[in-house]
């Protein structure tokens, strides 16, 4: 699977983006991004105290793409007990100062090699951590609308009574399927309020 990061400076000013599906061609797109990061981002600087112009380039974090947000790698831990959680671990590529781009390039393929098999495995376990929390969060929301729904629920009497209709008429219209209802003990009829609201509630 094509998985996109990206080279980042601080506020974003600078960021380069690049992909990858494998730990190899991860290495090899990483470096080709850091050369264009180094590019954008860098400036040539002359340094009196060594009487010498250096290329100096501030440093980028890698963040990694899930849907249309970009995240900070990790890693995922585990406690003694097994329990696991999601421990931050962000990646920089680290500010470097040289006296050529080419010097800065060698340094920087050094790094790459280094680092790419451990973002490979950080970005893994970020995105299965993101899917897995996003996979929580729906089911929870699921359950909570569920909750909701049936806190909000009222029998066709009460329906009756608070929008001024005659019992006869909401049994009618639950059993016909004129409204949303559902059965609770095999004869109580429930109605979301909503529902009542939106049929009878303009009488």
């Amino acid at each position: 699977m094509e998985t996109v990061f990206r080279f980042s400076s601080a506020a974003r000013r600078v960021a380069v983006e690049f992909v990858a599906d494998t730990p190899d061609r991860l290495a090899a797109a990483a470096l080709e991004a850091a050369a264009e990061f180094r590019a954008r981002a860098g400036r040539w600087v002359h340094r009196g105290e060594i009487h010498q112009t250096m290329y100096e380039c501030t440093y980028a974090e890698v963040h990694v793409r899930a849907g249309d947000r970009w995240y900070s790698l990790g890693q995922v831990d585990q406690t003694p007990n097994g329990v696991q959680f999601w421990e931050p671990a962000p990646v920089y590529l680290p500010a470097a100062s040289a006296p050529s781009v080419e010097a800065l390039a060698a340094r920087d393929e050094m790094w790459v090699r280094l680092n790419a098999p451990g973002i490979w495995s950080a970005a893994r376990d970020t995105l299965r951590w993101i899917s897995a929390a996003d996979g929580f969060v729906g089911r929870v929301m699921h359950s909570l609308d569920d909750a909701l729904d049936a806190a909000s629920e009222m029998t066709a009497a009460e329906v009756a009574r608070e929008f001024g209709v005659d019992g006869s008429t909401v049994r009618r219209a639950c059993i016909n399927g004129w409204i949303p209802a559902r059965k609770a003990d095999g004869r109580t009829w429930l109605i979301r309020r909503a529902d009542a609201e939106r049929r009878w509630g303009k009488r």
